[in-house]
């Protein structure tokens, strides 16, 4: 198809194939195809929030305004746009809305004083959503929501900590039902997680969501803790932070739901390898519908 447009109020997105509005008003597209033509009038009409979205220009660090398409560093308004064929390093603390990783798009975070937040903990509908690829060696991010890991994304975590918060008490402010709050597609390019932790504080709202759905195993030095000593959240799915889609393998396991109700507990579905220590800080614990093997 040939894009004739008469001004720039439409633009094409080839990672999602589709096109986007870039401005009020009006475009036409001429469509060829075996000798016939065709034009395709298009409206553009900007959304609600269009003027929250910001991506990023060209490679360099995140905390540079010239490398933003608004001109300026991404703040809690805004959506996050790393796009194709730019590296991005996180080397200041931001707070945004939501995060979206083009294929051919990539975010460094390895800086101790980083805390990449997106959302805020009472609408826990926020994401990452990984096309790309996120190498985590330092540093922390906190997801108000889920990190969803796509089909040809490569996920690298070596040191630093990922936090989940997805469930508000509410079904409107919380992870839709039937998601689960850390997915990674079967297949992905790559998925490491060597070391770091990783960290889920409730167990999901939904009856049909599940915390962790991952086909591929987690490093011996990386950390999985469920809970955060405090929450007391409650969940409507039985399985509690636990379910049938876990890795085979993690490293060490720590549960610590607060309390023994509200479904906060992590019922093992299938047969686990803990390959370091398996700690119960508080809460109702560890519940065995297959084994459990810790081996150091």
């Amino acid at each position: 198809m040939k894009n004739s447009s008469f001004s720039c109020n439409v633009g094409y997105d080839i990672s999602s194939a589709s096109f986007g509005a870039q401005k009020e008003g009006f475009a036409q597209a001429y469509v060829s195809y075996k000798g016939f033509t065709d034009t395709i009038n298009l409206t553009a009409a900007l959304s609600l929030f269009s003027n929250c979205v910001n991506k990023t220009l060209a490679s360099g660090s995140f905390k540079n305004p010239a490398l933003w398409s608004k001109g300026m560093v991404p703040d809690i308004c805004d959506s996050i746009i790393i796009q194709q064929g730019h590296t991005i390093a996180a080397d200041t603390s931001v707070k945004a809305f939501s995060l979206r990783i083009n294929s051919g798009g990539t975010l460094n975070i390895n800086n101790a004083a980083v805390n990449l937040q997106l959302g805020e903990k009472d609408q826990a509908t926020n994401m990452i959503d990984n096309y790309g690829i996120l190498n985590i060696s330092n540093g922390t991010v906190t997801i108000n929501g889920r990190l969803k890991l796509n089909t040809g994304s490569t996920f690298s975590m070596t040191g630093g900590s990922i936090i989940l918060n997805s469930n508000t008490g509410d079904a409107f402010t919380s992870l839709s039902n039937g998601n689960a709050i850390v997915e990674a597609a079967a297949a992905m390019l790559s998925f490491s997680f060597t070391g770091g932790t990783l960290q889920i504080t409730d167990p999901p709202l939904g009856a049909l969501s599940q915390s962790v759905n991952c086909p591929y195993d987690f490093g011996p030095n990386s950390t999985l803790i469920l809970g955060d000593g405090s929450s007391v959240k409650s969940s409507n799915n039985s399985d509690g932070f636990g379910g049938i889609s876990f890795p085979n393998k993690i490293g060490k396991l720590i549960n610590d739901a607060s309390i023994k109700t509200g479904n906060r507990q992590f019922i093992n579905k299938k047969a686990l390898n803990v390959k370091g220590n398996m700690e119960v800080r508080t809460g109702s614990g560890v519940i065995l519908q297959a084994p459990i093997t810790v081996n150091k």
